[in-house]
C-alpha cells in the first residue's frame, strides 16, 4: 500500500510542477474531478479499506482455541493475484501445520474470497465472480511472539 501512496504523492508532484510551468484558470479539484480511475484500483481501494477494517477490529483477539492471536492483516498483489496475508502471533510451540491450517479455516470466514470480491466489485457479471474468488486468496503468517524472524507460512 506504500507504494501507492508513492506514486500518488509522486504523480501530485509532476502535476503540481508541471502546472507551474502553465497557469491554468481550471482548479486543481476539477482536473483531479475528471481523471477517471480503473475498477480495478477503486476496487483495490476498496479490499484494503476493509481488510484494514477488519485488521483492526480482530487485534489481538485469540483465534479460535488455537493459542494464537490475531496480529494484522494486509493485501498484496503477486502474480496476478491479490493476497490476503493475515498473520498471528503466538508462542513457538504452537508454530505448527495443524495450527496454521486451523487459523486458516476460522480466519477464511471473516476474510472470504467470495464476499470480499462481491463487496468490492459490485457490478460484475457472474461468471467475473467466479473467476475472482480463485484470483483472491488467503495466506496465514504464523509467528513466535518472543523472536519476528521465527515464522511459518502456509498457503
Amino acid at each position: 500500500m506504500n507504494k501507492k501512496y508513492l506514486a500518488l504523492l509522486l504523480a501530485l508532484t509532476s502535476f503540481s510542477s508541471q502546472s507551474s510551468a502553465a497557469p491554468s484558470s481550471e482548479s486543481v479539484l476539477t482536473t483531479l474531478k475528471n481523471t477517471p480511475a480503473t475498477k480495478y484500483e477503486l476496487g483495490l481501494f476498496k479490499l484494503e479499506f476493509y481488510v484494514y477494517a477488519l485488521s483492526n477490529k480482530l487485534n489481538d483477539e485469540r483465534i479460535g482455541s488455537t493459542k494464537l492471536r490475531f496480529q494484522k492483516a494486509t493485501v498484496r498483489e503477486e502474480n496476478n493475484q491479490l493476497q490476503v496475508v493475515a498473520t498471528a502471533v503466538g508462542k513457538s510451540k504452537y508454530l505448527t501445520e495443524s495450527k496454521c491450517a486451523s487459523v486458516k479455516s476460522i480466519l477464511s470466514k471473516p476474510f472470504n474470497a467470495q464476499r470480499m470480491a462481491y463487496n468490492t466489485w459490485s457490478d460484475l457479471p457472474q461468471e467475473s465472480y467466479d473467476k475472482l474468488q480463485s484470483e483472491i486468496s488467503l495466506h496465514i503468517i504464523l509467528m513466535d511472539k518472543d523472536n519476528a524472524s521465527l515464522t511459518l507460512t502456509c498457503k
